[in-house]
């Protein structure tokens, strides 16, 4: 990176290396006033889930699902979001979702459903360009 006139040029290191950074731009005008300017900000790795898939058939009726998950903005849980499911039926009976500690769960009760949802992790800071930069999925299989 490199600076011209008052641009910013060139690109961030890449591959992005995980890691913080600092920016200092000192500006000094004609006259010998001056202004100095800090930037720090931090590069994690982008939100993982371990799988990408899941199934629950059971005899019993209910489902429980944990998946770990890695990434994302350290110290932060990401938000949590179930859908689509059939809008007839609407979603599984007693569904709970939840992520914590790297952990993604999610249970459900009540025999007789069958269909799938998508649970999905987004983080809870801002990232680059594109949802897929941001969150992740899993799909889940339901025969109850």
């Amino acid at each position: 990176m490199g600076i011209s006139g008052l641009t910013v040029t060139g690109a961030f290191p890449a591959p992005s290396p995980v890691g913080a950074y600092n920016l200092t731009v000192v500006v000094k005008d004609l006259y010998g006033a001056q202004q100095t300017v800090n930037a720090n900000w931090y590069v994690f790795p982008r939100l993982r889930l371990a799988a990408s898939s899941a199934k629950c058939v059971q005899s019993s009726a209910q489902c429980v699902v944990q998946v770990g998950y890695s990434g994302g903005t350290p110290n932060v849980t990401p938000k949590v979001t179930l859908s689509p499911f059939n809008p007839a039926s609407g979603p599984p009976r007693g569904y709970t979702v939840s992520a914590s500690g790297g952990v993604l769960n999610f249970q459900a009760n009540g025999q007789g459903w069958i269909g799938s949802v998508t649970i999905t992790l987004t983080d809870q800071s801002q990232c680059g360009p594109g949802s897929t930069l941001c969150s992740a999925s899993l799909s889940v299989s339901i025969n109850l």
